[in-house]
């Protein structure tokens, strides 16, 4: 506060002469100086930040008799020129100590070298002290932060530099906004720049992004877990889905997984599936959950009526013409049998006419999502009924 009221006696020659002093040529009335002096002397206060003191002490003297409706322009245009004097000043000193400030880090994540004149790394100055990022390193630790979760509800934390343990202040989030979109040239991953656009826009106010967000926080949490499981909690979790889809049919319908089928092999095929699943279980928003859980039994009806055999454990023989003369078979090795529809498989015969109208999906509420039973709304394709509208 002491250097804006030293730009104001400056700028206003308050101390000179407080009544009777001219500033370039250009007489400046006493009462601007009056006002001027004393209700900074009146706002200074060590508990306000100055940011606050400045507009309060303008709105005051903005609302002062003298003032209001007669001389705002001249009051505004006094505190125009000591704005830009003062955010002048400001920058000077942060150029000055930011050319001063040591270079702590100068490695990515991998411990690669890297240089600051690279299009993707970015300088994060905290502390006086200079850190180099790569910006697709930056993003993944600003993603984990913000959909840090505890059991599948969101805990979204603050983002913070890794290697002092501080968390970063909204000038360097805005920074980071600023190289994203005006100096960074090159495309960024949209799943690591999608929610901290959405925290942007929030002004990265926490509060504000975990209740307007917070259906999309889980859903990215249900993908970063899938993706994070080790194998044997991923096989626990593919099984007791796969046990729900059994759940009353007939065998000859059911998905039968071999006690010795290899498990790495069943959660890389399931994997995709499990995610659908979670979604089914635990998003915030019902229409997605309907649909995630009417997607998961379609696609479960259909990997199954691709290959009611898949999951068995087959066993290979060969026949052998022995010394004495008999042929005989013998056991070569197990097989696996591991053949099953691709999950991304996209049939449309539509393709150039799906454009011109769509197809309305009722999803009801109404159906037990924790049974897997053939539900008369489905065809012998899986499909869903619904509305076409052109």
């Amino acid at each position: 506060m002491d250097t804006f009221c030293l730009i104001v006696n400056k700028i206003l020659t308050i101390e000179n002469n407080i009544f009777f002093t001219y500033y370039d040529g250009v007489g400046i009335d006493p009462l601007f100086k009056v006002l001027f002096k004393f209700g900074f002397q009146k706002m200074n206060n060590e508990n306000i930040p100055i940011h606050k003191q400045k507009f309060l002490f303008l709105k005051e003297i903005m609302n002062n008799f003298i003032i209001k409706g007669h001389r705002e322009e001249e009051v505004l245009n006094y505190f125009n020129k000591i704005q830009k004097t003062y955010h002048s000043l400001n920058r000077f000193a942060f150029i000055y100590k930011f050319k001063k400030a040591k270079l702590i880090v100068n490695t990515d994540m991998g411990l690669n070298e890297i240089e600051e004149k690279n299009k993707n790394v970015i300088c994060i100055y905290q502390e006086n002290a200079k850190y180099l990022f790569k910006i697709y390193d930056l993003l993944k630790i600003i993603n984990m932060s913000l959909i840090h979760s505890q059991n599948f509800f969101a805990d979204p934390l603050c983002i913070k530099n890794p290697y002092n343990n501080l968390p970063f202040g909204k000038n360097i989030l805005y920074y980071i906004i600023y190289f994203l979109t005006e100096k960074n040239t090159i495309g960024i991953n949209i799943k690591y720049t999608e929610l901290f656009f959405k925290f942007y826009h929030c002004q990265f106010n926490l509060t504000d992004f975990l209740n307007k967000y917070e259906y999309l926080l889980r859903e990215k949490t249900i993908t970063n877990n899938i993706k994070n499981l080790i194998n044997n909690d991923a096989y626990e979790n593919i099984m007791v889905m796969i046990n729900e889809f059994n759940n009353n049919k007939p065998e000859k319908n059911t998905i039968s997984i071999d006690e010795n089928f290899p498990k790495d092999i069943l959660v890389k095929i399931f994997s995709p599936y499990l995610n659908i699943y979670w979604n089914s279980k635990y998003l915030l928003v019902s229409t997605l959950k309907y649909k995630a859980f009417y997607e998961l039994k379609t696609k479960l009806i259909q990997f199954q009526k691709f290959n009611p055999l898949f999951g068995r454990i087959k066993i290979l023989y060969k026949k052998k013409i022995c010394r004495d003369g008999k042929i005989r078979t013998f056991k070569i090795k197990d097989g696996v049998n591991d053949t099953h529809i691709n999950f991304n498989e996209y049939n449309n015969d539509q393709f150039f006419n799906d454009h011109l109208s769509y197809k309305y999906i009722h999803f009801s509420s109404d159906d037990d999502d924790e049974s897997y039973d053939d539900d008369e709304s489905y065809d012998d394709d899986g499909d869903s009924n619904y509305d076409e509208v052109d």
